[in-house]
C-alpha cells in the first residue's frame, strides 16, 4: 500500500497513522526477488557468466528437451523425429530389398530414385510403404531432365534403425552389400526382399530368336547389380524356389517360360509396369 492510499484509508476510517510506519517505494521487492531468483537459477543451471555454468545450463536444457520433445519443438529447437520401429515382416523385408536395389543412405536421410515416367505408379506404392512402416513423412524431388523422382525420408532415428537391420551408409558397390541374414533365413521374407530387388534393379523384356529360320518370341527377367554377394544371393533364392537362373558377374537371368510364370505366381510384383509387360506377352502368345 502506498502513502496516498494510506491517507485515504485514514480519512475514511479515522484510524490514526502509526508514527513508526515506514513507507517503501513502489516495486521495492523486485530487486530482492530478482537477486534471490538469480541465486536459485545459478544453483540449478550454473552461472551463465562462467564456462562451467554455460556447460551446466546446456546439459540441463538438453535433458529437458529430451524428456519433453514437444516442448522443445514449440521452443524452436530441432529434435530427432520419432519413428515407428516395425517388427520383422514381409513388408519390411520388401522395403530392405527396395533399398538394396535403388536406395541410398546418408547419416541423416534415405532416398530411393525411380524413373518418373515408367515408375510413377510404383513410386506412389513405395511412398505409402515408407509411411506405413515408419509413420514418417516423405517428400519427392523430381528432376525432369534426368526423368527421375527421388523419394526422400529424413531422420537420424530412421537411419540408425535401418543400419541395425543390415543396411549400410555410403557407397553400396564399394561395400559390396548383401541381403541380411534375418531375411535369408525366412522363406517369406526372402521372397518379399527378392520382389523389392527385382522391382527396382530388375527388368522384364520380350525378345525374339530364330531357330531353323523360324522366329520365336520369349519373355525374360534380368537382375543387374555391381555387388557380387547380392548377385549370388538373388540366384540362390531363385534356385530355392525351383527356378533355373543363369548368373554372371553382374547379372542374373531367367529365360524359361515356366520359370517366368512361376516367378509371377510365387513372387509377384508391385511395379505395375512389369505386370503389364507380362500380361502383354501372355496375350501375344495366346495362353
Amino acid at each position: 500500500m502506498n502513502y496516498e492510499a494510506l491517507l485515504r484509508l485514514h480519512r475514511i476510517s479515522k484510524i490514526p497513522i502509526p508514527k513508526d510506519i515506514k513507507i517503501l517505494p513502489e516495486y521495492w521487492s523486485i530487486k530482492k526477488a530478482s537477486r534471490l531468483g538469480a541465486i536459485i537459477h545459478n544453483k540449478l543451471y550454473g552461472n551463465p557468466g562462467t564456462l562451467e555454468g554455460r556447460r551446466k545450463g546446456g546439459r540441463n536444457s538438453q535433458k529437458l528437451f529430451r524428456s519433453n520433445p514437444e516442448y522443445a519443438r514449440k521452443a524452436g529447437v530441432i529434435v530427432r523425429k520419432i519413428i515407428k520401429e516395425p517388427a520383422h515382416s514381409e513388408e519390411l523385408a520388401e522395403f530392405i530389398g527396395i533399398m538394396l536395389g535403388d536406395g541410398g543412405i546418408s547419416n541423416y536421410q534415405i532416398n530411393i530414385t525411380l524413373n518418373n515416367e515408367t515408375d510413377r505408379e510404383y513410386s506412389v506404392y513405395v511412398q505409402e510403404l515408407i509411411k506405413k512402416l515408419f509413420s514418417i513423412s516423405v517428400f519427392v524431388l523430381s528432376r525432369r531432365l534426368e526423368k527421375t523422382d527421388r523419394i526422400v525420408a529424413s531422420g537420424r532415428s530412421l537411419v540408425e534403425f535401418l543400419k541395425r537391420k543390415g543396411l549400410i551408409v555410403g557407397n553400396k558397390v564399394r561395400s559390396q552389400i548383401d541381403i541380411p541374414a534375418w531375411i535369408l533365413n525366412n522363406r517369406k521374407y526372402a521372397i518379399a526382399c527378392l520382389r523389392g530387388l527385382i522391382d527396382t534393379d530388375g527388368s522384364f523384356y520380350s525378345y525374339e530368336h530364330t531357330v531353323f529360320k523360324k522366329k520365336y518370341y520369349n519373355f525374360a527377367m534380368c537382375f543387374t547389380n555391381h555387388s557380387m554377394p547380392l548377385i549370388k544371393k538373388v540366384s540362390r533364392i531363385l534356385n530355392k524356389l525351383g527356378l533355373s537362373p543363369i548368373m554372371n558377374t553382374k547379372r542374373v537371368y531367367l529365360h524359361r517360360a515356366k520359370d517366368i510364370d512361376k516367378y509371377f505366381s510365387e513372387v509377384g510384383t508391385h511395379n505395375p509396369k512389369y505386370l503389364q509387360r507380362y500380361k502383354n506377352f501372355i496375350s501375344l502368345k495366346g495362353y
